[in-house]
């Protein structure tokens, strides 16, 4: 069975699993709301196990998101229309520009901005935010706890439920002195949990990359 077959499988797979959420929306910058429509996934751990999560990543940390910068497009197909023609869809991926505050696995550069990539963001025809079931898309201005993974090229990238978990009670400036940051890092429960899931983590055996934004 050839890739491009493959592709359309797993495309119509990801169609026939899709869940729409109608009373969801997504608040976009530019003001407009969209509806979000969520499909199932097929991971190789659980995304509710803390301690396999952080055995599978190459990075977990605590992030600050400075801004949405675009969406970027990948893996098109081209698929029939109802009007016998064909149309060009492709998975979406947000990329933010994150200032790392804390590593808890890892060792990426600290305070100073990098681009992470998340799987999900708003359909290339504009009508509709994609996202995995129980996923949400980071919101600028907002620490979070990132899982992220080395990708071929160097970049890293943010994928699945509970790949950044917003901490909600981390209301601190940025631009704060660093001493006390770093003392509301080392006082925050969520940030604690992480740590002793990463110290306990269970070990998964897999082709790992290395990252361009760790630090030298």
């Amino acid at each position: 069975m050839n890739k491009k077959v493959i592709r359309i499988l797993v495309l119509m797979l990801s169609i026939i699993l899709m869940v729409s959420g109608c009373s969801e929306k997504y608040d976009a910058k530019d003001g407009n709301r969209y509806p979000i429509k969520r499909f199932k996934g097929s991971f190789t751990v659980d995304p509710n196990n803390v301690k396999a999560i952080a055995g599978f990543a190459d990075y977990v940390f605590v992030g600050y998101v400075n801004r949405l910068t675009k969406t970027i497009y990948r893996n098109p197909v081209n698929i029939e229309t109802k009007d016998d023609g064909t149309s060009t869809i492709a998975d979406p991926y947000t990329v933010y520009e994150v200032t790392v505050v804390k590593n808890i696995k890892g060792n990426l550069i600290q305070n100073q901005e990098i681009p992470i990539l998340k799987e999900g963001g708003i359909t290339q025809d504009k009508k509709e935010v994609q996202l995995y079931e129980d996923d949400i898309l980071p919101l600028e201005e907002k620490y979070y706890i990132f899982v992220g993974y080395a990708q071929s090229d160097g970049s890293i990238l943010i994928s699945g439920p509970n790949s950044n978990v917003e901490l909600k009670d981390f209301a601190v400036d940025p631009s704060a002195k660093k001493s006390l940051i770093n003392n509301k890092l080392s006082d925050d429960g969520q940030i604690l949990k992480m740590q002793k899931a990463v110290e306990a983590q269970i070990p998964r055996d897999r082709k790992r990359f290395k990252s361009k934004y760790e630090s030298k």
